[in-house]
């Protein structure tokens, strides 16, 4: 088990400081390379608005909170998260047999614990190199005895591989 510090709180109102996308942080992610990164999800305005918009992933270096999270920082510590699996440490789930290395740990608003991993590539001779990825509960996984990937020594600050939440599902 390890812990990762982030920054900024679950359930805060927040914005991108580049584009200045509102809304709230509703997951946090480490990823293999050090990067800290946050889905931040709109808020709908309109009681009768049947679309919702997708969550975007910002790093963590760009997250601005608003309103009464702004001073959040000034009177509180850095948020630890236990995670059983490190990034970087070879997985598998117990439930389908996929195998593979620990990509990415990621916090939901809820508590929820997902991974993401990354199998080995394979040859595919339409494609060439092929790499499956996916998203497990922590409950679906177990440690396995290898541990075949390098993992960044400190955090870089960003950027992250950038994605929409859509992708993690």
């Amino acid at each position: 088990m390890s812990n990762v510090e982030f920054k900024y709180p679950l359930g805060a109102k927040a914005k991108d400081a580049v584009t200045g996308f509102p809304g709230v942080l509703i997951v946090r992610k480490e990823n293999i390379n050090g990067s800290i990164s946050y889905g931040l999800q709109p808020i709908i305005e309109k009681e009768d608005s049947t679309y919702v918009p997708d969550a975007k992933i910002i790093d963590e270096v760009d997250v601005l909170l608003e309103g009464d999270h702004a001073r959040y920082l000034e009177n509180n510590k850095p948020e630890e998260v236990e995670f059983e699996f490190e990034c970087g440490q070879y997985v598998r789930n117990h439930i389908n047999g996929f195998e593979g290395v620990v990509q990415r740990r990621i916090e939901w608003k809820n508590g929820c614990i997902e991974y993401q991993v990354e199998a080995a590539a394979m040859k595919s001779e339409l494609h060439g190199m092929v790499f499956l990825m996916k998203n497990f509960w922590e409950q679906e996984l177990e440690a396995q005895e290898k541990k075949t990937a390098k993992v960044a020594k400190k955090r870089t600050g960003g950027p992250s591989y950038q994605e929409t939440l859509m992708e993690s599902i």
